[in-house]
């Protein structure tokens, strides 16, 4: 009536249909071991979220655009309709359910912040990310600029929520450090695009809009790493304060 060995065991059971599977050690297929991948897994390791900001240093234009493009920029002219649906649109840098792309790329910047190639800085507020010209239009009317003192990116920092447990944040009812930043990405998405291809699209629209945002998110942020610059993504804002703030500036009120 004692235990059976292993071997008795083993003896007992039908391992017809499993495989044994053998802990194999990771660093042997590590991407830094891979050239190809050595610099993408450099960037990796390296991403932060950076939420001590100058609060006067500036940034040059062509970084601002390399951002964009890792977001939302145009990677390839607009492919017929496949045997799956996905629509004939150009593709862009983060994927897309559908290839119905709902997602609009909006970026602020701060007063002085944004520097051209000579040196000339471009006007603060907001503009918009045209995908396929890769340029940013704007700035835009919005209804802050006459109900505040603020510029876009002051007005944007102020519709975050708070941390709970942070007393200076929740003194200025804000998460303050997001004024610091020189520029803000603010990416809306407008889930009627994805819905109105039906189907599984209509039925899933939501958290397809949400799982592209952050691919489109995560592909900012390792650019902004990829250029030395420090970034954080933030998801606790009032959309109703920015519909207020910013409505006007929206290519859809259904953003």
């Amino acid at each position: 009536g004692g235990e059976k060995s292993p071997e008795e065991e083993s003896k007992t059971r039908n391992y017809n249909n499993i495989v044994e599977l053998k802990p194999t050690p990771m660093e042997k297929h590590h991407p830094a071991d891979i050239e190809r991948f050595s610099s993408l897994h450099s960037i990796l390791m390296a991403r932060r979220s950076c939420r001590d900001f100058s609060k006067t240093a500036f940034i040059q234009l062509d970084d601002v655009a390399d951002m964009c493009f890792a977001c939302q920029g145009k990677t390839m002219e607009a492919p017929p309709v496949d045997a799956l649906g996905h629509d004939s649109k150009p593709r862009r840098a983060a994927p897309s359910g559908g290839a119905a792309y709902p997602l609009n790329l909006y970026v602020a910047v701060a007063q002085g912040r944004v520097h051209e190639k000579q040196g000339t800085p471009i006007d603060s507020g907001l503009y918009r990310y045209e995908s396929n010209e890769h340029a940013l239009v704007g700035p835009l009317g919005a209804k802050y600029d006459e109900s505040h003192d603020d510029d876009a990116l002051g007005v944007l920092a102020k519709t975050s929520v708070p941390h709970d447990n942070a007393a200076f944040e929740l003194a200025a009812t804000h998460q303050t450090w997001i004024g610091d930043a020189a520029v803000l990405l603010l990416i809306t998405g407008n889930h009627e695009i994805t819905a109105s291809k039906g189907g599984l699209y209509e039925r899933f629209c939501d958290p397809l809009i949400l799982l592209e945002t952050g691919m489109a998110a995560e592909n900012a942020l390792l650019m902004a790493t990829a250029l030395g610059l420090g970034a954080c993504p933030v998801g606790a804002l009032e959309q109703a304060a920015i519909l207020d703030g910013f409505g006007s500036a929206f290519i859809s009120q259904k953003e």
